[in-house]
């Protein structure tokens, strides 16, 4: 995965989805600045809330048929089921192994780079891990604070 920085937190474009008009969708979501094996799967909520453009391109091209030009889906851990995977666990505290890395939203909060103990690894808004693995989220930021010695 190589990251430019400045772009991390936009969707380059929709590779596929899953789910349907009662459950909801998820999206792959292909990112800006990172090779495709840092795609992830991402709530249809926040990508058309964040992405408007992306995904109506997506859906446009889906209806006619044009996704057959999309990057090779080999390197991608896909999985059958996200809504599996990240959904039914009920906290993601024990599922995570470690919170990567943090930036700042060009929009509004911040991305967070998460890698779980079964070795995928995704990308999330920082609300939905605030809900999910609050634990996480703080013991990620108290571990870059440095203190002051104390003097007498």
């Amino acid at each position: 995965m190589t990251a430019l920085t400045d772009n991390t937190d936009e969707v380059e474009y929709i590779i596929q989805h899953y789910g349907d008009d009662n459950v909801g969708y998820q999206y792959l979501c292909k990112w800006v600045g990172f090779d495709i094996e840092a795609a992830s799967w991402e709530s249809a909520e926040e990508i058309e809330a964040q992405c408007p453009d992306a995904v109506e391109s997506y859906w446009r091209k889906y209806k006619l048929g044009e996704l057959e030009d999309r990057e090779s889906l080999d390197n991608i851990n896909l999985v059958s089921d996200p809504w599996t995977t990240l959904n039914e666990i009920d906290t993601w505290e024990d599922a995570i192994q470690e919170i990567a890395t943090v930036e700042r939203s060009r929009k509004s909060g911040l991305i967070v780079y998460v890698i779980w103990k079964n070795g995928m690894k995704t990308v999330h808004h920082s609300s939905e891990l605030y809900r999910k693995c609050p634990q996480k989220v703080i013991s990620y930021f108290e571990s870059k604070l440095s203190f002051k010695p104390i003097s007498s």
